[in-house]
């Protein structure tokens, strides 16, 4: 939780309140940029820009809502600043595909999920995901962990929905075939 005095204090710039403010959020926001850039230099990048976003909106934030809601709302600037990141590096690329997304499921079935869970950690999926290409696992973050519609995904990646669409139903595709490869190396490893 953070501390609400700090906060207000942060507000109006008092350098070393917002100094404990970066170390008190660091532990929560830090995850948010590893789930969108695989090197430490990124990350570390995209959480100071997100950071410098959430002190300039502070004292608005501060005006318009309660102090409880500043983790959520920290996490949404990070996220956001992620994905400016991202497409300021023009790494997101819109890449066409006609398919009905009705008819192609990706999704691992009930004993595939029970295995993976129980052999891989949480290490070994997020280098997984860190195998997707920029587009499909910024794609499948903004969907499948953080809750975006595909509207809003494409809004924010300025791609067209279908093409979210495209890059979630292959982001599930790749990641069903990795688990599978990281769980036959696994089981081999365990023989």
């Amino acid at each position: 939780m953070i501390d609400k005095t700090v906060l207000r204090k942060a507000a109006k710039g008092d350098r070393r309140a917002q100094f404990l403010l970066y170390k008190d959020v660091h532990a929560c926001l830090f995850p948010v940029t590893c789930r969108y850039f695989s090197n430490d230099d990124e990350r570390a990048a995209a959480l100071n820009k997100g950071f410098m976003k959430i002190l300039d909106s502070l004292k608005r934030f501060l005006k318009e809502n309660d102090a409880d809601r500043f983790e959520f709302w920290a996490k949404r600037v990070v996220i956001n600043s992620c994905i400016d990141e991202l497409r300021s590096q023009k790494r997101i690329k819109e890449q066409t595909r006609t398919t009905d997304w009705q008819e192609e499921s990706y999704m691992l079935d009930d004993h595939h999920v029970n295995e993976a869970e129980q052999k891989l950690n949480a290490e070994d999926l997020q280098g997984i995901l860190h195998q997707l290409g920029d587009t499909r696992r910024a794609v499948f973050n903004l969907y499948a962990v953080e809750g975006y519609s595909h509207k809003e995904i494409a809004d924010k990646l300025e791609i067209s929905e279908d093409n979210s669409r495209y890059h979630l139903s292959m982001a599930r595709k790749d990641l069903k075939s990795m688990v599978i490869k990281a769980m036959g190396s696994l089981k081999s490893f365990l023989l």
